[in-house]
C-alpha cells in the first residue's frame, strides 16, 4: 500500500516536472519571438564593431542576412591577409554560426534589395552610404549603424594619433580629408600628397558643430 502511494507520488512529480519544463521552453520561445528582427546589409555584416556588439549580446535582437551577403562575408574573412585580424574575424564567423543555431541569425535566399521589396516595412540596419541615400529618397525607415557605433566609441582627444586613409583633397592646396569608420571627417594639414594612402595623423583640434564632430590634424612623423 505504502509502496503504491510512494510510486504514485513519484510519478506525479515526474509529470509535474515535465509539464513545467515544457512551459519554461514555451516561455523562452515566446520571449525569443518578441525580440525584434533587423535585416542588415553587407557593409554592416563585415563591420567589426557590429560583429563585436552582436556576438557579445550587447544588442538583443535577431538578425536577417541575405545568403549571398553571408557567402561574401565568408569569402571576405578568407581573403584577409593579416593573420591576427583574420583570426579575429574567424572568431566572429563562429559566433555567427552559433547565433544561427540559436535562431538569432536567419539566412534568407533572396538578396537584400529583393527582401526589402517583398517584406514591406521590414526593419533595416544600414552601413552602405548609397543604400542610405536610396532609403532616404524613398522615405523608408532604417537605422544607420554608424550613428549607433558612435555611442560605443570613446571620443578622440587632442594629441592622439590615429590611422587614417586620405580620401580627397581639402579646401586649401596642401590640405586633405579622411573619414573615420563612423564618417567623422578629419582635415589633415599637408595631407594632399598622401591621397589614397593610409597615414598616421596627429589630432590637433576637435571641433563640435551642429553637423557633428570635425577633427583637425597633421601628418604624424615619429622622427620629428
Amino acid at each position: 500500500m505504502i509502496y503504491h502511494i510512494f510510486f504514485s507520488l513519484n510519478y506525479a512529480i515526474i509529470i509535474f516536472l515535465v509539464i513545467l519544463n515544457i512551459f519554461l521552453i514555451y516561455l523562452v520561445f515566446r520571449k525569443k519571438e518578441k525580440i525584434p528582427s533587423y535585416l542588415i546589409d553587407f557593409d554592416t555584416l563585415k563591420d567589426h564593431r557590429f560583429l563585436e556588439l552582436f556576438s557579445t549580446d550587447i544588442f538583443c535582437f535577431k538578425v536577417i542576412v541575405s545568403k549571398f551577403d553571408y557567402e561574401r562575408f565568408k569569402e571576405f574573412v578568407r581573403s584577409i591577409s593579416d593573420e591576427e585580424l583574420r583570426e579575429k574575424f574567424i572568431f566572429y564567423l563562429k559566433s555567427l554560426e552559433k547565433k544561427k543555431k540559436e535562431k538569432f541569425l536567419k539566412i534568407v535566399n533572396v538578396s537584400f534589395e529583393n527582401y526589402t521589396q517583398r517584406k514591406k516595412g521590414v526593419k533595416c540596419i544600414l552601413s552602405n552610404k548609397e543604400l542610405k541615400e536610396s532609403f532616404e529618397e524613398k522615405g523608408l525607415d532604417f537605422v544607420y549603424f554608424h550613428s549607433i557605433a558612435k555611442l560605443f566609441k570613446p571620443k578622440l582627444k587632442k594629441g592622439e594619433v590615429i590611422k587614417l586613409e586620405i580620401s580627397r583633397k581639402g579646401k586649401y592646396f596642401d590640405e586633405a580629408i579622411g573619414f573615420l569608420e563612423d564618417d567623422t571627417p578629419c582635415i589633415v594639414k599637408d595631407g594632399a600628397e598622401f591621397l589614397g594612402k593610409k597615414v598616421d595623423v596627429l589630432i590637433e583640434n576637435v571641433r563640435e558643430t551642429q553637423a557633428g564632430t570635425i577633427l583637425e590634424g597633421r601628418i604624424f612623423r615619429s622622427n620629428t
